[in-house]
């Protein structure tokens, strides 16, 4: 996920079901059960760009997935599509799957208040209630 002036180069993309490569990095989905088809992970690859490209370091993780759920209930997938005309084969992403992809996202680190408070998503960035403040993205590429 990126916000600001670093970011990655291309778009996600889904490599299989239980993959998608963010930048050089892989999303590993192997332990969403609920995925059976490489669409429903095109369609989170999709998400993370849009939710990516909205974050502006004072809206958190929650109110972002809230609004791209919100705009898809409204615009259908359009929302996500890369492409005008036919959105291509993706599915629907649901809100805890996208969560969970980010979640699985190993180079995140979430900013507050200009300050790199957590790197990843993790039980202690959960425990220090990251859920309710707000953050940016930032990619970095290694």
């Amino acid at each position: 996920m990126a916000c600001g002036s670093q970011s990655k180069t291309k778009p996600a993309k889904a490599r299989s079901r239980t993959d998608i490569q963010y930048g050089r990095e892989n999303i590993d989905l192997i332990g969403l059960m609920q995925l059976i088809d490489v669409a429903q992970t095109t369609g989170i690859a999709h998400a993370l760009d849009s939710i990516a490209g909205r974050c502006d370091g004072s809206t958190s993780l929650a109110q972002l997935v809230d609004q791209l759920v919100q705009d898809l209930d409204e615009h259908g997938l359009d929302v996500l599509s890369p492409h005008r005309g036919h959105p291509g084969l993706f599915a629907r992403p649901r809100s805890q799957e996208i969560m969970a992809a980010v979640n699985r996202y190993r180079k995140l680190k979430l900013v507050l208040g200009g300050e790199v408070k957590f790197l990843g998503c993790s039980a202690t960035a959960h425990d220090q209630g990251s859920q309710s403040h707000s953050c940016r993205f930032v990619y970095r590429q290694a």
